[in-house]
């Protein structure tokens, strides 16, 4: 995936028309935001982009990271937020195209945010957002090692929420 903002010209004119206001820079974006929402290709790029912004955004803000990337870049980019003052939770998405397509999405929940990020887990767990099911499956790393599990096909989630190992 290529995330220069070159490549977005088209989808940064749909955003806009669709009432989005579009931010100068990363570090405008989350100036003022009370939670803010990577999803990113690599764990470079989410640590490049936390030291990137997390200066701008105010303390206590939860930073949760919906990229699927490995353990050890998710426990830094927690570790990054921690000592900025700022809450972290990962929670990687897994479904890839055709789970989208079919609203089938999977949010593996990670990290101990506090009373907040518990809030936002139970919205995500207890409401049907177009297929969605999310739930929390343990602290800071845990969700990426079960977003890579279930992507080399070692589990599976039915609508229910049952998971199933293989």
């Amino acid at each position: 995936w290529d995330v220069a903002a070159t490549s977005l010209g088209p989808m940064l004119v749909a955003a806009t028309d669709k009432g989005v206001t579009v931010a100068a820079s990363g570090a405008d974006a989350v100036a003022g935001a009370d939670v803010v929402i990577t999803m990113l290709p690599n764990g470079t790029l989410v640590k490049q982009c936390y030291a990137d912004v997390m200066d701008s955004a105010p303390r206590g803000a939860l930073f949760i990271d919906s990229s699927t990337i490995d353990v050890d870049s998710a426990k830094q980019a927690h570790a990054m937020a921690l000592a900025k003052g700022l809450a972290s939770l990962d929670a990687p998405v897994s479904g890839g195209d055709l789970g989208a397509k079919e609203a089938r999405l999977v949010i593996m929940v990670g990290g101990e945010a506090g009373r907040r990020g518990r809030e936002l887990v139970g919205v995500a767990t207890g409401q049907d957002h177009r297929g969605a099911i999310a739930g929390q499956v343990g602290g800071t790393g845990k969700s990426d090692a079960a977003a890579t599990a279930g992507d080399q096909g070692h589990f599976s989630v039915e609508r229910s929420g049952v998971m199933a190992v293989s």
